[in-house]
């Protein structure tokens, strides 16, 4: 019965993540990332910005587009960190994981972009972007 015990507290700690200030994913929550967001969520094939937070795992980021401007295709992105600047801003290191559904062969090298609010609206790498309803 004790090995059973054992076992068991050994197991809940492989799967329980150290605590932390706050998880990248209540980060991004708490900071109002949900959901998907667009320069102009009403244009046909403008870049969207799908964030995601799935039970296990790192969220992501699932940037589709289908215009001349943007070029057409998908891009995965893992957030590996999400961390406060300011209560206007907030910074997240991502790795690309895939485009067009080919794996990254080498997802190793990060990079580190920063939200900002301005208003309802959000301002990330030059895109002012606007939260979609649909």
């Amino acid at each position: 019965m004790g090995w059973v015990i054992a076992m068991t507290t050994i197991a809940l700690f492989a799967i329980i993540p150290p605590a932390s200030a706050e998880s990248t994913s209540g980060a991004m929550q708490a900071f109002g990332l949900v959901g998907t967001w667009s320069e102009d969520c009403a244009a046909q094939g403008a870049a969207r910005l799908a964030h995601a937070y799935p039970v296990f795992g790192n969220p992501t980021i699932t940037i589709t587009a289908n215009n001349s401007k943007d070029g057409s295709g998908t891009l995965e992105v893992e957030i590996k960190s999400a961390s406060k600047v300011t209560d206007e801003k907030l910074k997240l290191i991502t790795v690309f994981t895939a485009k067009d559904g080919v794996r990254n062969p080498n997802p190793s090298e990060t990079s580190a972009t920063v939200y900002e609010k301005i208003g309802t609206k959000m301002r990330s790498g030059g895109m002012l972007l606007e939260k979609c309803l649909n």
